[in-house]
């Protein structure tokens, strides 16, 4: 199940897209549906060599666990 998810996530990025990101392309009723098959803009990431969702970017795992911890104080 764990590997499933991963692939629709990070593989085919068909992660479900959230009410806040419907609410700002002004599209309500994606709230909920596949981010990639619905339309989710992708873009050209030359450091992965491959297209990801808008937004995206590339990070250290240790800086984005340490983000983390700073925002939970």
């Amino acid at each position: 199940m764990a590997k499933t998810i991963y692939d629709y996530w990070f593989v085919q990025f068909d992660f479900p897209i959230s009410a806040e990101y419907a609410a700002s392309v002004s599209q309500p009723e994606l709230k909920g549906k596949p981010y990639k098959s619905s339309g989710g803009k992708m873009v050209w990431s030359e450091e992965l060599k491959r297209e990801v969702p808008e937004g995206w970017e590339v990070k250290k795992l240790e800086d984005v666990i340490n983000k983390i911890i700073d925002n939970r104080g």
